[in-house]
């Protein structure tokens, strides 16, 4: 009882400190109140900023900031469903990363009713495919996100053929030819990825493995240690211990870190979300790097094709909340073209909505976009799954514990699998 408390008390000082009045001043006032927990960002503030003006004397949102910078993906879904349990109807809508869909979806409203198949058909179709769980439409995407590859455009341009290696980094490398670049390039080291033992490790490791993006069940964790999967990881533990091509470092990197060293140690090559550059601050002298950054499809094995983890959040309305219509009006309002063109020309969070991709006005002016629609065609999606976090820890262990060098792949996947199976047993059974 002690320990829940503890709990709650954390979530009140993180999340709301004046969610206390909300109940009284919803009765004083003719206008709904709104509340949803999300990042702090600029664009969202804008677009909240846009709605409301609009609806002036009808609706108000109003942001309570998740502190997010300080926990990890995991103990963020956990505060969120803590809250969810303990809070009901305090909060409307929540931010939830699209992985979360399946495990938060006992809490989310069921939008179906509020969403026309036109609604729908608006959205990109990977976008959609992260909303709906056992049939049910459990969240609307807000952004999506993509691992890309970074080049530094003035390291590269230092080689005699600039422009033909430009040109084909954008249609895609193999690992041999990026080694070969980083050779004429004297680089000390070839390529940085995010190695730490969390979610995004996961999203790395799948990229390794390419080519076949069906691990979209529960089939992929019951099968983790084959000669594909143990060669792939052994190709990572190379890397860094047998090649010296990447830094022993990665095995501590997540996005900020991975990113902030690969500029300082002039990386000609690093792996990163599409929205990393804009969102990581770089300081002191540094910082002019950032405008030499190129992105092109990350690299691939021979005979294989460069895939990319998709990423990004939803919004997903709480069934307790009391001002359900008034909150599906802003989830309609972030799907508009004009929101979804403030999340992208501020963050370059990538566009949910059909339409964007092919405004010939908007591309002309962030020439990027098309790169982006060309990758979403080659996509790798995580385990969509009540218990994926559950399971994805035990994995992402295992092959962190690889990159430090205390296990070879197949010691640490046939571990991986057996602690797996215990799980897969006993939840499944």
């Amino acid at each position: 009882m002690i320990f829940i408390l503890v709990i709650l008390a954390i979530l009140v000082s993180l999340f709301f400190p004046t969610m206390l009045l909300r109940d009284s001043f919803q009765i004083s006032s003719s206008v709904k109140k709104i509340y949803i927990a999300a990042n702090d960002t600029e664009a969202l503030r804008e677009i909240i900023r846009e709605f409301n003006e609009k609806n002036k004397g009808k609706i108000e949102v109003e942001l309570i900031v998740f502190k997010y910078e300080k926990f990890s993906t995991n103990k963020k879904k956990e505060l969120i469903t803590r809250t969810m349990r303990s809070l009901n109807g305090k909060i409307d809508i929540f931010s939830i990363d699209q992985i979360w869909v399946p495990r938060i979806a006992k809490w989310s409203e069921d939008l179906r009713p509020y969403f026309s198949k036109e609604d729908l058909s608006k959205l990109v179709k990977p976008a959609l495919e992260t909303c709906v769980y056992d049939s049910t439409l459990c969240s609307i995407p807000l952004f999506l996100d993509l691992g890309i590859m970074y080049y530094r455009k003035d390291l590269i341009s230092k080689l005699d053929n600039y422009k033909a290696i430009e040109t084909k980094l954008m249609h895609g490398i193999t690992w041999d030819e990026l080694f070969q670049l980083s050779k004429q390039l004297n680089s000390k080291y070839s390529y940085v990825f995010q190695g730490k033992n969390y979610e995004g490790l996961i999203c790395n490791y799948l990229e390794f493995l390419g080519g076949n993006s069906n691990y979209n069940n529960l089939d992929y964790f019951s099968s983790v240690n084959n000669d594909r999967t143990i060669a792939k990881l052994q190709f990572m533990q190379d890397l860094i211990l047998k090649e010296h091509l990447v830094p022993k470092q990665v095995s501590t990197f997540e996005e900020a870190s991975s990113f902030r060293y690969s500029i300082k140690n002039d990386i000609p090559f690093f792996r990163g979300w599409s929205t990393i550059y804009k969102l990581v601050k770089i300081e002191d002298e540094d910082s002019t790097k950032i405008n030499y950054l190129g992105i092109a499809p990350l690299p691939h094995f021979e005979s294989e094709k460069s895939v990319s983890t998709i990423g990004g959040w939803n919004l997903m309305v709480s069934r307790y909340s009391n001002v359900k219509k008034e909150a599906v009006k802003f989830l309609k309002f972030t799907m508009s073209e004009a929101a979804q063109k403030i999340l992208y020309s501020r963050e370059e969070y990538l566009p949910v909505i059909k339409s964007i991709y092919s405004d010939s006005l908007f591309i002309s002016k962030y020439p990027r976009i098309k790169f982006y629609s060309e990758r979403l065609e080659q996509i790798v999606r995580r385990p969509f799954i009540e218990d994926y976090t559950r399971l994805s820890d035990v994995l992402a262990f295992y092959i962190n514990q690889t990159l430090k060098g205390n296990f070879k792949a197949q010691e640490a996947l046939n571990a991986a699998q057996r602690d797996l199976n215990k799980i897969l047993t006993n939840q499944y059974k």
